[in-house]
């Protein structure tokens, strides 16, 4: 199966494609060079996978080549920072997001 991530800016999402049926999407809010990331979701029949932990990265590594700070306020985003090995602290807009999920 081909893997495939669409951003949508207009719809402030990005989504994870499997072939062509959509199987999971991330939503954020943006404002003044900050994402805030609220909603993570895989779709059930996609589940398992990793394909959130796929899609979780490229939006960092989006995030961070476009130079956008983040707010992990969805759990997921969160706690895949958290376990990053610090990876992903310097997109942080402050030390103490992660611990407002």
């Amino acid at each position: 199966m081909e893997r495939r991530i669409a951003h949508l800016p207009e719809q402030h999402r990005f989504e994870i494609y499997l072939d062509e049926s959509l199987a999971g999407f991330s939503d954020y809010l943006q404002s003044d060079g900050v994402r805030t990331f609220n909603h993570t979701v895989t779709l059930p029949e996609h589940r398992g996978h990793g394909l959130a932990a796929v899609l979780t990265e490229h939006v960092l590594e989006d995030s961070r080549a476009g130079g956008f700070s983040v707010i992990p306020a969805c759990w997921f985003v969160g706690e895949f920072i958290e376990s990053s090995a610090g990876r992903y602290d310097d997109l942080l807009q402050s030390s103490a997001s992660i611990d407002e999920k």
